[in-house]
């Protein structure tokens, strides 16, 4: 790499994201500003970084609150991995739990395992496209079911009055490589 290059890890807890996320925490605060009510941010998340940092840098926005969605493992994983994170890059989660996210997981808990071949989820990847999202196929379809059968079910039985924004965080070059894998497996693609 030339000296002038920034080397930023692309997955795995790593402090160096957090720039980022605090402006896309800006950009989600003034996006919601001329709103009125309460708005539920729904991150997919491995390590959590994303949620976490997204959740200290709106922490002080009482109408947001950010939910993580374990896409790997279970609540008590991703919890364990954004408060190490948290612990190492001097967050307050410890003065202030506000600043840690919700996690928002299927109901009983199960964990999730990361990469596994998995017919809803093929399902749930093929109903976002035919809507026209383009969004990966290893955390989106996960974080969608989990989303539709626990928070939005929520509201649509009236039990909720927020807003609702999925925030997809990125992973669509390896769409290919899953769905030959689907493929060798046998499943329709």
């Amino acid at each position: 790499l030339p000296p002038e290059a920034l080397w930023l890890p692309q997955g795995g807890a790593a402090a160096l994201a957090e720039p980022g996320v605090a402006t896309l925490a800006r950009e989600v605060r003034e996006w919601w500003q001329p709103r009125s009510g309460r708005l539920d941010l729904v991150v997919p998340a491995g390590t959590g970084t994303t949620a976490l940092f997204l959740a200290r840098h709106l922490s002080q926005t009482s109408a947001v609150t950010v939910w993580a969605v374990p896409c790997v493992g279970d609540g008590d994983y991703i919890e364990a991995q954004m408060l190490a994170l948290d612990r190492c890059t001097g967050g307050a989660v410890g003065t202030n739990r506000k600043a840690l996210p919700r996690t928002l997981a299927m109901p009983g808990g199960a964990a999730h395992h990361f990469g596994a071949l998995d017919g809803e989820e093929l399902a749930m990847w093929q109903e976002a496209a035919r809507a026209g999202l383009d969004v990966d196929l290893l955390y989106a379809p996960h974080a969608l079911r989990v989303l539709f059968d626990t928070l939005l079910s929520h509201e649509r039985a009236g039990e909720g009055d927020a807003t609702t924004l999925y925030l997809h965080t990125g992973g669509l070059e390896g769409v290919e490589s899953q769905l030959r894998r689907y493929r060798r497996a046998g499943w329709e693609v």
